[in-house]
């Protein structure tokens, strides 16, 4: 989330959701790679050599943003002890910053954008929590085209939500316009994937699934747009906190709704997932209307406050 955050601030706000996509795509990206090496990686030098691998990702991370990323200047430089960082006060910061007044119906319209973030990782999540239970025992795949069927899934993910960003900003198409159309495409998806065990709706339904990077980076976005320069951090460090807990919270949920449909029904679990996903187009539909209307009324009182 800190990623997000300095593309936020660096960024323009015109190019933003490009950007954030991008940076969504390189988390389906990095899922990809660790599944395909893994498996063969485990099976040649044993299970430790995660801990290795892990170790040199992680030392080339910390050496790539030391050597390249620019340091952004402070507009109000403050100090502050290690020990400080400590303390509750910063969590409670961090929900102070989502939940206080802001100006134009700012903190109705940062709500509404969390909601339906949440609605769409909740899908997300319960989709990884169930899948390789269905795909393998009741569609009939093997572990080898299960890892291939799920490794397409993310690799369309990776390319395909920054493509479509990318021809949206070229042709000057709305990025709204974008991510309700990936969102519409992701209610059909799941209502594709709950017709049956086919096959050949399954690959339909991860194809359509494909353009989920342009609905959440689209969301950040707007949560950004809604919240001031130095609260950036704050903002995602909020993402990242409501991500651990209701990552949770979708993983149990999920795991008991398919227990209960797996001797009836299993497939149904994606008919769940196409109402949760229908519930955050709507929520989405809704912030774009209001959130248009609260530039307006931000426009109009920027002018009336020089006049």
């Amino acid at each position: 989330m800190s990623g997000l955050s300095y593309i936020s601030l660096v960024c323009e706000p015109s190019s933003r959701h490009l950007h954030l996509s991008l940076a969504e795509a390189s988390i389906s990206t990095a899922m990809v790679v660790g599944t395909l090496v893994n498996g063969p990686a485990i099976e040649i030098w044993g299970l430790n050599i995660l801990v290795y691998i892990t170790l040199t990702f992680c030392a080339c991370s910390a050496t790539l943003v030391s050597l390249f990323l620019v340091d952004i200047p402070k507009e109000h430089a403050r100090t502050f002890k290690w020990r400080q960082l400590l303390r509750p006060k910063h969590l409670l910061d961090v929900f102070r910053c989502i939940a206080r007044p802001r100006q134009q119906n700012g903190r109705p319209l940062l709500g509404l954008s969390f909601l339906a973030y949440l609605l769409v990782y909740t899908t997300i999540q319960g989709f990884i929590t169930v899948s390789f239970l269905y795909f393998v025992k009741e569609v009939g795949l093997t572990l080898t085209q299960f890892s291939v069927f799920n490794s397409t899934m993310y690799v369309l993910k990776s390319v395909v939500g920054p493509l479509f960003q990318f021809i949206a900003v070229k042709l000057s198409i709305s990025k709204y316009n974008v991510a309700v159309a990936a969102a519409a495409s992701s209610v059909l998806a799941y209502t594709t994937m709950s017709l049956g065990t086919s096959g050949y709706l399954q690959w339909m339904g991860i194809a359509l699934l494909s353009g989920q990077a342009c609905i959440t980076s689209v969301l950040h976005d707007f949560q950004a747009s809604l919240v001031e320069r130095d609260e950036l951090g704050k903002l995602f460090a909020c993402d990242a906190f409501l991500q651990a807990v209701w990552g949770v919270i979708a993983t149990v949920g999920y795991n008991a709704l398919y227990g209960c449909l797996v001797t009836w029904q299993p497939q149904f679990i994606f008919a769940a997932s196409s109402l949760l996903f229908l519930l955050a187009l709507i929520t989405l539909c809704l912030l774009i209307i209001l959130f248009q209307k609260h530039k307006v009324d931000r426009i109009s009182a920027s002018s009336h406050s020089c006049n």
